[in-house]
C-alpha cells in the first residue's frame, strides 16, 4: 500500500531521473554539434590550404558518412 509519502517520493524520484535523461541528451546533442562544427572547419581548412574539394577534404579527414550532410550544411552556409 502506498502512502502520500510513498507518491511523493516516487514523483521526486521519477523527475530526477527524467531530468538526468534530459541534461544527458541535451549533453550528446551538444557534443555532436561540436564535433559536426569542428569538422567543417578542419575540412575548410583543407579545402584552402591544400586547394580540395569538400568531399576530397572529407574523404582526407575519414569524416563518417552519416556526419557529411551536416557537415555540407555548414560548410554552405
Amino acid at each position: 500500500m502506498f502512502t502520500l509519502f510513498d507518491q511523493e517520493r516516487e514523483t521526486r524520484l521519477y523527475h530526477e531521473r527524467l531530468k538526468k535523461r534530459a541534461t544527458e541528451e541535451g549533453r550528446e546533442e551538444g557534443l555532436e554539434q561540436g564535433r559536426i562544427t569542428t569538422y567543417a572547419e578542419t575540412t575548410r581548412n583543407l579545402m584552402v590550404s591544400m586547394d580540395l574539394s569538400a568531399e576530397r577534404a572529407m574523404d582526407t579527414l575519414g569524416i563518417p558518412d552519416d556526419q557529411r550532410q551536416a557537415v555540407s550544411e555548414l560548410l554552405a552556409s
